[in-house]
């Protein structure tokens, strides 16, 4: 944990998975403390996805006309 955000110490590679089971879920135990010695645990599982990063394909003609 950074501040209140959740982060991974490297960024996980959806092509590579790196949990053990390889289906990119990650599962992760968050404690939080009040300062005062209470705890609680909350079970979060992580799904790392595929990020859309191909060039745009522009399937339109390259020159178009329009009548004045």
């Amino acid at each position: 944990m950074v501040g209140n955000e959740l982060q991974f110490i490297a960024a996980p590679d959806v092509e590579a998975p790196a949990d053990n089971d390889g289906d990119n879920d990650y599962q992760v135990t968050v404690t939080a403390s009040d300062g005062a010695g209470r705890t609680t645990d909350q079970d979060l599982t992580v799904t790392v996805t595929p990020v859309n990063d191909n060039d745009p394909v522009f399937t339109s003609a390259a020159a178009a006309s329009i009548d004045e």
